[in-house]
């Protein structure tokens, strides 16, 4: 997974980060996160290219909008944008749900290092009921968990196992056993192991 560096910024503030990103991971993605780490997290945002100074599209990768080593991102709220250039017409933002705590965690990890920003993860859940129901769950994690996801649920005590057992338990209409929970968990880390971004599996 080739990176490169870069400086985020927050418009209108004087934070400023050095990161390194994956060019093969999308914009949306990546702007989430630089919201929470630059406090926008309860407006509509967009990342400005400083380079060029124009808005990068949510549904490309880095590397397909040119995202070079040594560009300075800026996360600007829409309307600051819109004020600077009344002929641009903004896509419409869908709200952001909440991620649940361990991205909160993750992202605290990546403000404290201040150089590396973190690749998401999603498993979803299919319940396979009369009611048949999908559930998401996100997790963020460093390069050095990403050969080896396993150790990000042991660490901080177990607290990352924890929250995805109690997510696992406030979604189904039983409590699940430790080896279900496990099964889960290793085929997740199996995927996320061999690069896999998204995992869907089946749970009863």
């Amino acid at each position: 997974m080739k990176t490169v560096p870069v400086t985020l910024r927050g418009e209108g503030t004087a934070i400023e980060y050095q990161l390194r990103l994956a060019l093969d991971s999308s914009i949306l993605d990546f702007r989430l996160n630089a919201q929470t780490m630059v406090g926008f997290d309860d407006h509509a945002c967009r990342w400005i290219l400083g380079r060029t100074g124009e808005p990068l599209k949510d549904d490309l990768l880095l590397a397909q909008a040119d995202v070079q080593g040594g560009d300075v991102l800026t996360v600007a709220k829409v309307s600051a944008y819109v004020d600077q250039a009344p002929n641009h017409t903004p896509q419409t933002v869908a709200p952001k749900t909440a991620p649940p705590p361990s991205s909160y965690r993750a992202v605290e990890s990546a403000v404290s290092a201040g150089t590396e920003l973190l690749v998401p993860y999603k498993l979803v859940l299919v319940i396979r009921s009369p009611q048949q129901s999908q559930w998401e769950y996100d997790i963020h994690l460093k390069q050095d968990y990403e050969n080896n996801p396993r150790k990000f649920f042991e660490a901080y005590g177990g607290q990352e196992y924890q929250n995805l057992a109690d997510f696992l338990r406030s979604i189904l209409s039983h409590d699940p056993s430790p080896r279900e929970i496990d099964r889960l968990l290793s085929e997740w880390c199996e995927d996320i192991s061999m690069g896999h971004r998204r995992t869907v599996l089946p749970i009863k």
